[in-house]
């Protein structure tokens, strides 16, 4: 297990755990990191969403435990990182 790799999206980041089934929507806008020493692998399955998998994921939700939310920079913050 890595905890330093995450998924980034606007204004948090959430660490993929091992044993789970992760499901990501690729039109939001995201991006992936790994600030630790150990590798880290995902296997991506890409899917067309239809009725029969919308019933399968329309109980789905979020573990908090995951996410870790970001402060929203101000402008010279932004700015000194970008």
């Amino acid at each position: 297990m890595n905890p330093a790799a995450a998924m980034h999206f606007l204004g948090c980041s959430i660490h993929m755990a091992p044993g789970w089934i992760w499901k990501l929507d690729p039109s939001i806008s995201h991006a992936a990191s790994n600030h630790g020493a150990e590798p880290r692998t995902h296997l991506i399955l890409n899917c067309y969403i239809n009725e029969t998998l919308r019933s399968m994921l329309s109980d789905e939700r979020l573990d908090m435990q995951y996410l870790e939310k970001h402060p929203k920079l101000e402008t010279e913050e932004r700015r000194a990182v970008f």
